[in-house]
């Protein structure tokens, strides 16, 4: 597996430094629309979290289900729920990059 085989993303970019509360749907929809989108077309994608899971199936909506070669979803390594060690979140990463390859 070369990096150009996947993309792993949380598809919001640009973040303030300061940012005290979770961007909105229509934000991380305009942040995909405005950057990810042009990285992702046609490659197998990792969404790390709820609003790149979301921001992928909106594409697949928009665009068509052939925008990707193939998009999984997992947890988002920074989550901080309870009982997630970073042990289990790695293991949830590696299994959504398995189920893409």
């Amino acid at each position: 597996m070369n990096r150009e085989d996947i993309y792993v993303t949380q598809a919001f970019h640009l973040l303030p430094p300061n940012q005290q509360k979770k961007p909105s749907t229509e934000e991380v929809w305009k942040s995909f629309e405005a950057i990810t989108q042009h990285e992702v077309k046609g490659r197998k994608v990792v969404a790390l979290g709820d609003p790149a899971r979301y921001a992928c199936e909106h594409a697949c909506k928009k665009f068509g289900d052939e925008f990707f070669k193939i998009f999984s979803s997992t947890i988002n390594p920074s989550t901080r729920k309870a009982g997630m060690s970073n042990d289990y979140k790695a293991t949830e990463i590696a299994k959504a990059i398995r189920r893409v390859l």
